[in-house]
């Protein structure tokens, strides 16, 4: 989900730089800035670009079960500025398929809008499995291509950025977005398909005080704004080998730790990051803050190099006392 947090919550925000930056916070500021710069972040993923979907028995909610053959997919990381013609489209719309109707049920509405700005956002990182009949694409998809993988189990998303209602209408949307669906032409006509996506950002994560101020300790972070997965591709294990490639980014960037918003009644959702992939409810979800009644929760799991510093900033604070 979006983050909920970071427009709701009066404890915690994104911050866009540091005020005062000591050792630490200039080292994070370091890191965010270096990882934001990079144009390959696919680099040291490499076993990670093509991995084979396994078989399903069926589609998921299909009229008659018809069972799923085995298929190759590439994965990609792409900016804003270099997703195909057509990919925005569909990660909206399949955005919207698996997320309308929890947002409407939290009474947060649909803020259309909000959401296209989030995808364009500069910061903005797309992590895309595509699905075809033939991955290899060719030295033109080779080079744009990067490392990417995402989604969870069925009807599984997550951001980190949680939305009001509003927002620009269907039509309104529909007529500036693009019209194609996010499949890529390959050179003997066959089409590759977006199995999910994650939208995600390298980021401050900040402790505000009661006015808004940034108070405290700043940490970088991997932000997971959004993890989204195509009914056809659900419970295939695609979603796990895409957070696995996230925390290798977070890893490999030296951020703190990866974080992300879940909404708590997704079930699915949070027994698949609290339980499959070992995250932990953060320090600063409304749960620990005396907000019981939000209907999120902020997840983290830290890196090993966050885990270190978290250490050695304790054996420091033990010495010092």
């Amino acid at each position: 989900m979006p983050s909920a947090k970071k427009q709701r919550s009066k404890k915690k925000k994104a911050a866009p730089a540091a005020p005062k930056r000591s050792p630490a916070v200039a080292a994070a500021a370091s890191r965010i800035e270096a990882a934001n710069a990079t144009l390959d972040l696919s680099a040291g993923l490499e076993a990670f670009l093509t991995i084979d979907l396994p078989a399903a028995a069926a589609v998921s909610g299909a009229a008659s079960p018809t069972p799923v053959p085995a298929e190759p997919v590439r994965l990609e990381i792409r900016s804003p500025k270099t997703l195909l013609d057509g990919d925005a489209q569909v990660m909206y719309d399949l955005l919207k398929s698996n997320m309308h109707d929890m947002y409407m049920a939290a009474g947060w509405g649909w803020n259309k809008a909000e959401k296209w700005r989030e995808m364009e956002h500069r910061d903005s990182r797309f992590l895309i499995a595509r699905c075809g009949a033939e991955v290899d694409s060719g030295p033109e998809a080779a080079a744009a291509a990067v490392a990417g993988l995402r989604v969870a189990e069925e009807g599984v998303s997550e951001s980190s950025a949680m939305n009001g209602a509003g927002g620009a209408t269907d039509s309104e949307e529909e007529a500036r977005a693009p019209s194609r669906r996010g499949e890529e032409r390959k050179p003997g006509g066959a089409r590759e398909r977006i199995a999910g996506y994650c939208d995600f950002r390298f980021a401050w994560d900040q402790d505000e005080n009661e006015d808004g101020e940034g108070v405290g300790g700043m940490e970088d972070v991997l932000y997971v704004y959004e993890l989204q997965v195509a009914p056809w591709a659900t419970r295939r294990g695609l979603g796990r080998r895409m957070m696995q490639a996230i925390e290798l980014l977070a890893n490999r960037h030296g951020m703190t730790k990866v974080m992300l918003t879940v909404f708590k009644e997704n079930r699915q959702a949070m027994s698949f990051y609290t339980k499959k992939m070992k995250y932990g409810v953060d320090k600063d979800s409304p749960s620990n803050w005396d907000q019981p009644d939000e209907v999120y929760e902020i997840l983290s799991k830290p890196t090993r190099q966050g885990a270190a510093r978290t250490k050695k900033a304790q054996r420091t604070a033990t010495l010092l006392d």
